[in-house]
């Protein structure tokens, strides 16, 4: 298996992950679920983990697709740099999470300012993820592309 290959088996961990794991995040929140805070926050560590490779796979992967003619070094480069942001933005997800998983160890109950602020930064993270995702897709899927759409015989601004 190639760099390639993992990056884009693993890709989509960390934005579905940091998706589902929100919504367990909510609820838990929601309910006062002092249990399904804590599966949250190990999700996200979990998912924090799986970030790690695929940001390392992301340049041999990015080596492979270069050499293609119909693919665009800006797009690439777009891609690279949003994926620094997540990258960091996982990161300060992962703590926050590993702090709610310490402060809550035993029977002790979650602070509420411990849920509002790892609320903020899970909407956050999956906003960047998301975001790195979409300009990930576009290298290789034209149809994402600005100015793409239906019936449009121009190519996108990064294809020119």
């Amino acid at each position: 298996m190639t760099a390639a290959h993992l990056h884009l088996l693993l890709n989509h961990v960390p934005i579905l992950g940091t998706f589902f794991a929100l919504v367990l995040l909510a609820r838990g929140a929601w309910r006062g679920s002092t249990e399904v805070l804590r599966l949250a926050w190990t999700a996200f560590a979990l998912v924090a983990l799986v970030t790690v490779p695929v940001f390392k796979s992301g340049d041999p992967a990015a080596d492979v697709v270069a050499k293609r003619p119909e693919v665009s070094q800006p797009l690439i480069d777009e891609h690279e740099e949003a994926a620094k942001y997540a990258l960091a933005a996982m990161a300060v997800l992962g703590a926050v999470s590993l702090a709610g998983l310490w402060l809550t160890r035993g029977a002790q109950p979650a602070p509420a300012w411990l849920r509002g602020v790892s609320l903020l930064v899970a909407a956050l993270v999956f906003t960047v993820m998301a975001r790195t995702g979409y300009l990930g897709g576009q290298i290789r899927h034209a149809e994402l592309r600005p100015g793409a759409g239906p019936g449009s015989s121009e190519p996108a601004e990064g294809d020119r």
